[in-house]
């Protein structure tokens, strides 16, 4: 392909990006900082602007061609409503942690949940959803909330359907104990390593003040620096409100397999395939990594059969854009 052909391949890939990103009104900083591929600001709105005469094409095209197809990928996850496996490590762990939580009594009906970006969290949560329906309350903490129990109390009365909560702090913290106390329902937090010393005295005074449970999904390290930096509040939580502490490092061989089974319809080669792509799960995304490339792996295959070849050339692609 000539230098030209390239350049203009490296500007169709880049104006479609572009074009996504102006759908969703992302930042600039925020598409660099989720797709890195993408290079620095100043090569990014170099390629856009069609400046790339100094540039490597070559290596860009390839870059860029790899962000287009893992937004692409991402796109047809959202759109479909994929299935949740009961039998995942986290989704067990988690159902089980929140169901003995469930028969608590005392104080202690806290879980905390801690693992890396996607190593299952989120998808617990909504199994749980699933599983009991309007029992389970979702919220996702900003970093707003961090210091701003004003705000994480309106995220609150949001998921319990409050559309227009109350402009006083104090109101709506009364609401908010008013409505948990209705019926006995468990509200999940999710990015709950955005919390702060403020916040965490409210989980804490919210727990104390209504029936149900909490359950608090959060990245480990962030959640780990959180303690340190917040020790006594979160130590109150920890110590004396703790149900249960889940630790997830990553995504399990086990997993791995089912989900190559199950999407895809290996069995033998899928044991020896899941232990290959554990290691280079762990370091791209976890389960959503696995789901991805299972998702690249069909499209590959096309109406026929998907082998190692698929697994292995999706693996690569996947990878190389993330």
């Amino acid at each position: 392909m000539s230098n030209d052909a390239v350049k203009v391949e490296l500007a169709g890939f880049a104006g479609r990006i572009r074009g996504w990103q102006e759908e969703r009104r992302f930042s600039d900083s925020q598409m660099l900082r989720e797709y890195p591929g993408l290079g620095s600001t100043k090569t990014y709105t170099r390629i856009l602007a069609g400046d790339a005469e100094e540039l490597d094409c070559d290596r860009w095209v390839k870059d860029y061609a790899a962000v287009w197809n893992l937004i692409q990928l991402l796109a047809e996850s959202a759109e479909e409503n994929e299935e949740i496996y009961a039998d995942l490590t986290t989704v067990t762990d988690v159902r089980k942690a929140v169901s003995d939580a469930m028969r608590e009594t005392g104080n202690n009906r806290m879980v905390l949940v801690q693992g890396p970006s996607g190593s299952g969290k989120t998808t617990a949560a909504r199994f749980l959803q699933g599983k009991y329906g309007a029992r389970i309350l979702f919220c996702e903490a900003t970093e707003i909330w961090k210091e701003n129990a004003n705000a994480m109390l309106a995220g609150v009365l949001q998921a319990l359907g409050v559309r227009q909560p109350p402009v006083a702090m104090a109101a709506k913290f009364d609401l908010a104990v008013t409505k948990l106390k209705e019926s006995r329902c468990c509200l999940v937090i999710d990015e709950a390593h955005h919390l702060g010393p403020k916040t965490l005295n409210l989980v804490k005074s919210l727990l104390n003040q209504t029936p149900g449970e909490f359950v608090l999904l959060a990245m480990g390290t962030l959640w780990s620096r959180l303690e340190t930096q917040a020790y006594a509040e979160a130590r109150q939580l920890t110590q004396n409100r703790l149900s249960e502490r889940l630790r997830f490092d990553g995504v399990e061989v086990a997993d791995i397999e089912r989900l190559l089974e199950r999407r895809l319809g290996m069995s033998g080669e899928a044991k020896a395939l899941a232990k290959s792509l554990a290691q280079t799960a762990r370091g791209h995304g976890h389960l959503a990594f696995v789901r991805l490339v299972c998702r690249q792996a069909r499209k590959l295959a096309g109406k026929g059969a998907v082998t190692e070849e698929h697994v292995a050339r999706a693996a690569s692609l996947v990878a190389g854009s993330r």
